[in-house]
């Protein structure tokens, strides 16, 4: 795909032409407390500025909610009642009601949030200010900000580890990942990883921590204890987001228009499967064994099946679908 398609297709605001020439946008955040099957994805959109709702059983949009904003970044709060976007152009986060596919509220943020996440035991909403240094604590009932929490420079992906304790932040222009303590609000650790890091995902057991490292062309692989990366794997090129499946993760080549599976034993890259013209939101559904991709530039949602490595279906979306972060409930 060329840079000029790429450039010309979508008339976005500077931020978005920012991030765009920087190679950005995706990611995958950590899981959430236990919720009904798998039955919709919640696809962000940026270009036509909507969430496409698919029907994973007949991969058809369901519901198609309109989001101003350019909205990017998308988490589901633990028991999947909600879905919480960002809209960084509308400087807000926009709430779901997952039930009615209606908006029934926005939260003021300011800056630039990109990144979200949900606290799976406290439920509290954290999202990334793309232009600071800033983790932005939320709380979602009394709609307001509740902290905030200093980070590395353009954090982008968030994940939470499944006791709810410890909060990760990819800080994108600092080539870290920042290792919060949730209760206290205070920084525990700051970790050298791959060049520019976006996406950022946890282990099922919250030991291990995933990194797509936009610029090197790799995934850092964190032990959250140690405080140290064990591995750097290589994987296809500008690498967005990870998800994971319990023997493999599989990575968004955002510039290869595949995604990379990289065994979890050996650590070693396995196979590439073509996706489409710039994959990016990724999530893994563990009732199907399906992976799930937002392919930007062909405006479709892709099923993978995550045994045999291939394209099980389609389903078209809005335009530019983004999906950062926990968009499958």
């Amino acid at each position: 795909m060329s840079e000029g398609k790429a450039r010309g297709r979508v008339p976005w605001t500077p931020i978005w032409g920012a991030l765009l020439a920087a190679g950005m946008i995706a990611g995958h955040t950590a899981g959430s407390a236990a919720r009904p099957a798998v039955r919709f994805a919640y696809v962000t959109n940026q270009g036509s500025e909507t969430v496409s709702v698919v029907d994973l059983a007949t991969l058809k949009v369901a519901s198609e909610i309109k989001v101003p904003g350019h909205p990017a970044g998308i988490a589901l709060s633990p028991d999947g009642a909600h879905a919480y976007v960002t809209a960084p152009d509308a400087h807000d986060i926009a709430v779901i009601d997952t039930a009615t596919n209606a908006i029934v509220r926005r939260i003021p943020i300011g800056g630039g949030p990109l990144g979200i996440a949900v606290n799976p035991a406290s439920g509290l909403v954290y999202v990334a200010d793309w232009y600071s240094r800033r983790l932005i604590v939320v709380d979602p009932q009394a709609a307001r900000i509740t902290n905030e929490i200093e980070v590395g420079q353009s954090p982008s992906g968030i994940a939470v580890t499944p006791d709810g304790g410890m909060i990760l932040t990819a800080d994108r222009d600092s080539d870290t990942v920042t290792l919060i303590d949730a209760a206290a609000g205070k920084r525990l650790a700051t970790i050298p990883v791959g060049g520019h890091p976006f996406g950022i995902t946890l282990s099922a057991d919250g030991t291990r921590a995933y990194t797509a490292n936009v610029t090197s062309d790799t995934v850092s692989v964190i032990d959250i204890a140690a405080r140290a990366v064990v591995a750097s794997v290589a994987v296809g090129r500008r690498p967005y987001a990870v998800a994971l499946s319990p023997k493999r993760a599989f990575v968004t080549d955002q510039y290869g228009g595949t995604v990379s599976v990289i065994d979890l034993a050996s650590l070693k890259k396995i196979a590439a499967i073509d996706a489409g013209d710039h994959p990016e939101g990724i999530g893994y559904d563990a009732a199907t064994g399906q992976v799930y991709v937002a392919i930007w530039f062909d405006n479709q949602l892709v099923r993978l099946d995550a045994q045999t490595l291939k394209v099980t279906g389609r389903a078209p979306v809005g335009d530019g679908p983004r999906a950062f972060g926990d968009f499958l409930r």
